[in-house]
């Protein structure tokens, strides 16, 4: 019993929550782009410029906070004054960074669906059953993630109702990713232990074939000794 909750235990401690997480960030804001459309999207702009300013007042706080004020301590306020300024901006002019905003999702929808590319490859190398679907969702992602940055369309109602699907199908990908990169990991992780058994197989029987010819060659030797002592033995007699 221990030993099956301590399996339990070790799968959730390497699995990839991580994607999970991205997941449930993609669809919460895909569900806020089919119910709000433009407000989400102005709500997510909120969001962006009052983390920003968070950050910065986080960095000064690190900064002042520190004894030396050498050119690290310069450096830290000089990039939190351009972080507040940066979210400040951000609150201010957040009607004119709708546009910029989607085609950064954009960008980040073709650089996802890359890397989702690159597992849904190695899903198929290690003979996954279900490796093609991830493979559409990264072409989906990375023909949708092109169009988005390409097309100013997106900012109408019937766009972010593409962007939220688009949203959605991201979620999907990353859920899935969290269980194919486990998939993956412990194929390659088999392989190499198989490799390095097969190696120490092959090793051995070579060092057994080599011990072997040995035995052989010494027992010819004794044979060809026994044989010489035998023969002078017959010609003592003989004189």
């Amino acid at each position: 019993m221990r030993s099956f909750f301590k399996r339990i235990a070790d799968a959730l401690k390497s699995f990839r929550w991580g994607y999970v997480l991205i997941a449930l960030l993609d669809t919460a804001l895909a569900l806020l782009l089919f119910v709000f459309g433009h407000d989400a999207l102005d709500y997510l702009a909120i969001a962006i410029g009052i983390t920003v300013i968070l950050a910065a007042a986080v960095l000064c706080a690190s900064a002042l906070a520190a004894r030396e004020r050498g050119f690290g301590f310069g450096l830290k306020i000089v990039l939190s004054v351009c972080l507040a300024t940066s979210g400040i901006a951000t609150l201010i002019a957040r009607g004119g960074l709708i546009g910029a905003i989607i085609s950064i999702i954009g960008l980040v929808m073709i650089i996802d669906g890359s890397f989702k590319l690159s597992t849904s490859a190695d899903s198929k190398r290690y003979s996954h059953p279900a490796w093609w679907i991830l493979l559409a969702l990264s072409l989906l992602l990375i023909a949708g993630g092109y169009m988005t940055v390409r097309s100013s369309g997106f900012e109408g109602k019937l766009g972010y109702v593409l962007l939220g699907i688009l949203l959605l199908a991201d979620g999907v990908a990353n859920l899935l990713s969290a269980f194919y990169l486990g998939f993956n990991g412990k194929r390659a992780e088999s392989e190499i232990v198989d490799k390095y058994t097969a190696e120490a197989l092959t090793e051995g029987e070579e060092r057994q074939a080599a011990l072997g010819d040995s035995a052989e060659e010494r027992q010819a030797a004794l044979g060809d000794s026994a044989d010489g002592r035998t023969a002078e033995k017959a010609k003592e007699e003989e004189n």
